[in-house]
């Protein structure tokens, strides 16, 4: 039997944790006041919060994450999941012993779903993988005070599809409708007074001139209401190496719910 790890390979999915460190790398100092207001957004929920013990969904590569969580004498407890934790940031962190790494798959098991049904020749449907979706369910290891979506809602379903299109045919209403189910089912694990929620929601292409030619919608439910809401954009790829051509900006909002 194929292993998780192995699997995950397969579908392109470490690879891409991978490839966003390596665009990170590139976009450093353009990235930076993206993950300046990422941070600074979950401090100021935080402040109004009295919790002690935190979840973070999609901790990746902690880049977006403020170093105050990670220290001992903030929080009891954090939970880092992911569905892949870096080996170097699990060393980093192997000492602190209030830090948990939960490797979970956070749409409640559809990638290994999609996996085996796109495997095995005539075993996929649209209406199954509408119905398989509809029943799934996140159910998280550890219970904690408060909840933090870090920058994964639109990638959730992301991934997915552009695996299932290398893979299969599938009609762009089937699409429409699994992201929106992955979507709506991560914004169910978000309790209110007790979470706040970082996406970005509007992808801009811009010209050599400036000039915004195009836009791509990349949230597809309605956001939670929001007690705090902040928004900014995130300069994600200015060297046109995501859309050849074109710089690569993102719409961004923070929800403290």
């Amino acid at each position: 039997m194929i292993s998780v790890r192995k699997r995950l390979r397969k579908m392109g999915l470490i690879s891409d944790q991978t490839g966003i460190l390596s665009r990170y790398i590139r976009e450093e100092h353009n990235w930076l006041n993206h993950l300046n207001n990422t941070k600074q957004f979950i401090l100021d929920c935080l402040s109004q919060n009295n919790a002690e013990t935190i979840s973070v969904f999609g901790s990746g590569w902690l880049l977006d994450l403020p170093e105050q969580l990670l220290s001992e004498r903030s929080y009891k407890k954090v939970v880092l999941y992911d569905l892949h934790h870096p080996v170097e940031v699990k060393r980093k962190f192997r000492n602190y012993h209030h830090i948990f790494f939960e490797e979970i798959d956070l749409t409640g098991g559809l990638i290994e779903k999609v996996y085996l049904m796109t495997k095995k020749r005539g075993s996929f449907s649209e209406e199954k993988i509408i119905t398989e979706s509809e029943n799934l369910k996140v159910n998280l290891p550890i219970e904690t005070d408060y909840y933090i979506s870090l920058n994964i809602l639109n990638q959730l379903d992301i991934l997915i599809i552009d695996y299932l299109k290398s893979r299969i045919k599938i009609s762009d209403t089937t699409i429409l409708k699994l992201r929106k189910l992955i979507q709506a089912n991560h914004r169910e694990l978000l309790k209110k007074n007790k979470s706040c929620l970082v996406t970005d929601y509007e992808e801009l292409s811009i010209n050599k001139n400036g000039d915004v030619v195009g836009t791509k919608t990349l949230v597809h439910i309605k956001l939670p209401e929001g007690k705090r809401i902040k928004k900014w954009m995130w300069k994600f790829d200015t060297q046109k190496t995501y859309h050849p051509g074109f710089n690569t900006y993102f719409n961004v909002i923070g929800i403290e719910i």
